[in-house]
């Protein structure tokens, strides 16, 4: 399977179509079934102006979903029975370990690792269409205590292994990665999702707020060291939603810009061509111009949460204020309710890059925050035996076959991974495959030798399926009137 070199989106019959020239967008639509292609040196991602480019100068648009709750449990979406809001992953970390002592309590988060995501989930993702996932960790996954002091696999170095396994399998299948680090040393929230609840220092003015400061950037620096080069990653995500010293309206904050930066030079440092990521808390205004701090191949990250049509608007007006900035923006966490198609749309037709929040979670049958739920038994977590926990998050915290599929979520985000825009609903209707004639059935036609306009090579994507052949735009276009 040769890989997608997309130029222009058009909306063509009614097929869910892309028609592509020489210079190329690439998006989630991609090879089918086991016709991987493997990312590589060419697939390196930079910015480029307000756009990110590959190696080979092709502009590519990062489309897809998180993998929230695996690398960092949320109470909320995740099989214990700790209380939203209140319990956080440190909890849940320090009462295994009271319980159970280290050994034990390793092995009963690892039989959880081991089993919330596999490869049939990066199976599926690849099939819907996904060309990226953000994978939220936390300090707590390479280090065995508050003070740095690192977890090392046999042979001494860092364990980094679980990131190794999500950033081969995903690369193996043409999906990039981007490495968010939702929990820092010290937590840069009080927020649970950073794995603790009201219990942060990463900004304070103390000498545990240096010493969580000194800890987060050596992370950054060794996760820099180990993965450079490495094509898969897309990005690396300094901080998830810091909110450390903001007051409840004003969230411009200059000591945030600093540790920002203090973070953008260590990764620099150990690797020059990394795209990175910085997140704004919650309007892109409130970070800073980027000359300010002379940043170069840097991504703006938003979280939307909007759910009326006039919010969603004035976060696309607000990215378009800023386009003097001249830095790509991507949408690295939002659910939409009810208003999928609107606020997908609007990405897609401001070329946004977007990942929804969440791939998976439990205490529900169904819930457009998942495309895979199901009410499966959780953990008690100061009840339960050792045996009982391993169970429940042994094969039982499987996707398949024990949650299901919101196939109406996945419907809506099949489409517009392709890149719908929602402007002409008959000519992007879904188009089922087992059934559809092929748009082209053969390139039968070839252009003459000497035409006015110049031979390219052309490729006809329909949703996972796509045709090769030499020819132009307008050629193709003429023929598909004469059929």
């Amino acid at each position: 399977m040769q890989r997608k070199k997309v130029n222009k989106i058009v909306a063509v019959g009614c097929a869910v179509g892309i028609l592509a020239a020489s210079a190329g967008i690439l998006v989630g639509a991609a090879a089918s079934g086991k016709a991987y292609f493997q990312l590589d040196k060419s697939d390196c991602l930079k910015t480029s102006g307000q756009n990110i480019q590959n190696a080979r100068g092709e502009t590519v648009i990062l489309r897809g979903v998180n993998l929230g709750g695996w690398l960092l449990q949320e109470s909320w979406m995740c099989p214990n029975n700790g209380e939203d809001k209140v319990w956080g992953y440190y909890d849940t970390l320090e009462t295994l370990i009271e319980r159970f002592g280290d050994d034990k309590a390793e092995e009963l988060l690892n039989t959880y690792l081991d089993n919330w995501i596999t490869v049939s989930d990066l199976d599926y993702l690849k099939t819907l269409g996904v060309n990226c996932v953000r994978v939220p960790f936390w300090y707590r996954n390479f280090q065995s205590d508050d003070n740095g002091t690192w977890i090392r696999n046999k042979k001494g170095a860092i364990d980094f292994s679980r990131l190794d396994w999500i950033v081969t399998q995903c690369g193996k299948r043409g999906i990039y990665v981007i490495l968010d680090l939702h929990g820092a040393p010290g937590f840069q929230s009080n927020d649970h999702p950073c794995g603790k609840t009201n219990a942060s220092e990463l900004f304070d003015l103390t000498l545990d707020g240096l010493k969580f400061r000194r800890q987060t950037t050596e992370l950054w620096t060794e996760i820099t060291k180990h993965f450079k080069g490495n094509p898969a990653i897309a990005a690396f995500d300094l901080l998830n939603e810091p909110m450390s010293g903001f007051s409840e309206k004003e969230k411009k904050d200059c000591q945030l810009w600093r540790f920002y930066n203090k973070l953008y030079k260590a990764v620099r440092a150990e690797d020059p061509s990394r795209m990175i990521t910085v997140e704004a808390v919650w309007e892109v205004e409130n970070l800073p111009n980027p000359n300010l701090f002379c940043w170069k191949n840097i991504v703006y990250q938003l979280h939307i949460y909007n759910r009326t049509t006039t919010e969603i608007d004035k976060k696309i007006s607000n990215i378009k204020d800023k386009a003097k900035w001249n830095v790509p923006v991507v949408v690295g966490e939002f659910q939409a309710g009810g208003m999928w198609d609107y606020t997908i749309g609007a990405f897609n037709d401001n070329n946004l890059s977007w990942l929804t929040w969440t791939y998976k979670g439990t205490k529900t049958q169904k819930s457009d925050w998942f495309l895979f739920a199901e009410e499966i038994e959780v953990v008690h977590l100061q009840e339960d035996s050792f045996e009982q926990i391993k169970t429940k998050w042994g094969k039982a915290c499987r996707t398949k076959p024990n949650f299901v599929e919101n196939t109406e979520l996945a419907a809506i985000l099949k489409k517009f991974l392709h890149g719908y825009v929602g402007v002409d609903e008959k000519a992007n209707e879904p188009i089922d495959f087992a059934t559809a004639e092929p748009y082209y059935e053969v390139w039968d036609e070839m252009p003459a030798t000497g035409s006015a306009e110049k031979e390219k090579p052309v490729k006809v994507v329909f949703g996972t399926a796509t045709l090769v052949g030499m020819g132009t735009l307008a050629n193709l276009t003429k023929k598909k009137k004469q059929k």
